[in-house]
């Protein structure tokens, strides 16, 4: 099966972060170099307030533009002006990555730029421009070939003689792209013989879509400014033969949307759904063992099933939305780490609330050893610190700068980060500047 990993990611205009901020997990410029299990997990520290939330946020945002039918029209301008950052009014973001042949192979078929940009017009945000752009297998450095895109509400192609289905789609995408991915009506018009697409922009828009189905974001309660939502999906009868069969669609397309405690599964998706309980319900065991089992209390929908959760111990059942906290975001976090245990790409941020630093540590080891997804995460926890260095961690300093460790001798992250050492994070407050928060001395109160 196809298997995706993210290289780089490169954000601007979420909340507090005006400058682009870069991830580069990659950091090669060679094809021949890439090895995936580096790119296995990735850890992002730094201060409260640096802008970790706001990296995961861009992703998600990009991701709901992409997969959702309404794209732009979901967000209320309202959200908007609320999430982005005030003095650029401006969203960008652009992301680059590989298309393995199998989850087992290091053998790269492609690798991708999707690139995306947002701007305040006549009070609103849409789209300013949309690409696709595909980067030489031989090195990362150079130019990238341009296949497909939108700018300023038009459909573009990297050929400057249209076929026929180009025309068409121009065509049909007419008025449309300002608020709405190109991705969308490409898919939808774009009819390709049953042995497969053929063409490079085809092949661009079909894998960059499956790309962020691929992507599981999880947020914060207090973060999550939006409710979950139906991530559109393709029928997979219409995907040609040979697409579908690389991707496993009956896998790729089962995933949980939550609204509250509620989860909507489609009817056809139960048998998966069971499933996936009864794998959480062995989770929750590892911190629970007096669990007895997990209940799903099901309520149909025309085409769907409303389920909750019944947790059964050996003198109580309990609904899922009245358990402690701390189960509720374990719950929570197993649909993700489930999700990456599978194959796909999962962003998780401030991981460390939903798992001490001991268990947590645990877990990154599971994944490293078993899972064939890719995890990235933020966090405070110096626990896991030194675990991550053999990947990618990275420190995110106050002013949006993103420092990669660099291995040095004995040095270990857990030890300089704490005292200061890392650039941009100096941590040179004293316990005597909480003074004058608490004091009611107003003498004290002017330290």
């Amino acid at each position: 099966m196809k298997d995706f990993k993210t290289l780089s990611l490169t954000i601007q205009g979420v909340k507090n972060i005006k400058e682009k901020v870069t991830l580069n997990l990659s950091n090669i410029s060679k094809l021949s170099l890439i090895r995936k299990k580096k790119l296995a997990l990735a850890g992002i520290y730094g201060p409260n307030g640096s802008g970790k939330t706001a990296l995961i946020t861009a992703i998600q945002i990009a991701q709901t533009i992409v997969l959702h039918r309404k794209s732009l029209g979901y967000y209320s301008d309202e959200f908007l002006y609320s999430i982005l950052n005030k003095d650029i009014k401006r969203f960008f973001f652009s992301v680059d990555f590989a298309l393995f042949n199998d989850f087992e192979s290091n053998k790269t078929e492609a690798i991708y730029r999707y690139t995306l940009s947002l701007r305040e017009k006549d009070s609103c945000f849409r789209i300013e421009e949309e690409k696709i752009e595909q980067l030489s297998l031989l090195s990362l450095n150079e130019k990238p070939k341009f296949l497909i895109g939108s700018k300023n509400g038009a459909l573009v192609f990297s050929e400057k003689e249209e076929t026929p289905m180009q025309k068409l789609l121009i065509a049909k995408t007419t008025n449309l792209l300002n608020g709405l991915s190109f991705l969308f009506s490409v898919l939808e018009n774009d009819k390709p013989e049953p042995k497969g697409y053929s063409e490079a922009w085809e092949k661009g828009v079909l894998y960059t879509w499956l790309f962020f189905q691929s992507i599981e974001v999880v947020l914060k309660n207090e973060d999550r400014h939006f409710p979950d939502i139906y991530l559109s999906e393709t029928n997979k009868e219409e995907i040609p033969t040979k697409e579908r069969h690389d991707f496993n669609f009956s896998e790729k397309l089962f995933s949980l949307h939550r609204q509250g405690r509620i989860t909507f599964v489609r009817k056809k998706d139960i048998v998966f759904y069971e499933k996936h309980i009864n794998r959480l319900t062995a989770f929750i065991r590892v911190f629970k063992p007096e669990l007895k089992s997990i209940e799903i209390n099901r309520l149909e929908d025309k085409d769907v099933y409303l389920c909750t959760n019944i947790l059964v111990y050996p003198t109580y059942r309990i609904n899922e939305e009245f358990e402690s906290n701390g189960i509720r975001q374990l719950i929570r976090l197993y649909d993700a780490l489930e999700a990456g245990y599978q194959g796909k790409i999962v962003f998780i941020d401030e991981m460390d609330l939903a798992l001490s630093g001991i268990y947590l540590s645990k877990i990154l080891l599971f994944f490293e050893e078993y899972a064939k997804g890719q995890l990235i995460l933020t966090a405070h926890s110096l626990e896991t610190m030194d675990q991550l260095r053999r990947y990618s961690l990275f420190f995110l300093g106050e002013d949006n700068r993103l420092i990669k460790w660099v291995n040095n001798g004995h040095y270990l992250p857990s030890k300089v980060y704490p005292d200061g050492l890392i650039e941009g994070i100096p941590f040179n407050q004293d316990e005597i500047d909480f003074l004058p928060a608490f004091s009611e001395d107003e003498e004290k109160t002017k330290l």
